[in-house]
């Protein structure tokens, strides 16, 4: 339904950000509502380097029409309230369309320059993980668990 919905709200020319959890979805499901590789920016998965999300916003700076697609982010690591207060903190949000606890879409401006000169990826206040969680080594599933072993801290 996320999805559905966002691709009646998308006009030509948006971007579009899926973070690194809603990559499944997005290639599962996306081709069904137009959204095709190239179409939008899969993030990376940086959970254990939270600041690398901000960084990879940074590519948007100056565009007026930027989703946020967010599905299975880690509640322990607030990565919602990262990816949202960071880019409430370089543009203004105009639309979200929710689809659970930390499931949304949301539709930012960032071509305000004086919002985009208020902080930046390194200046953003981040807190660091203390342990390594999912893919600190690249996407770990139980297929990998088994032939390579758990990823160490």
């Amino acid at each position: 339904p996320l999805l559905e919905t966002l691709a009646s709200r998308v006009a030509p020319g948006d971007a579009l950000y899926v973070t690194y959890g809603a990559g499944q979805a997005m290639a599962f499901y996306g081709p069904r509502y137009g959204f095709h590789p190239g179409t939008y920016v899969l993030g990376g998965c940086n959970r254990s380097e939270p600041r690398e999300y901000l960084r990879e916003l940074d590519a948007f700076r100056g565009r007026s029409r930027v989703w946020l697609v967010l599905t299975h982010s880690l509640p322990v690591l607030n990565e919602a309230a990262l990816f949202t207060g960071y880019l409430s903190a370089i543009g203004v949000r105009h639309e979200r369309i929710p689809a659970g606890p930390d499931t949304f879409a949301a539709l930012y401006d960032l071509s305000d320059a004086a919002r985009l000169a208020s902080t930046s990826a390194e200046a953003y206040p981040v807190s660091v993980p203390e342990t390594r969680l999912g893919c600190a080594a690249g996407p770990q599933t139980n297929r990998d668990l088994e032939t390579r072993g758990p990823v160490p801290p």
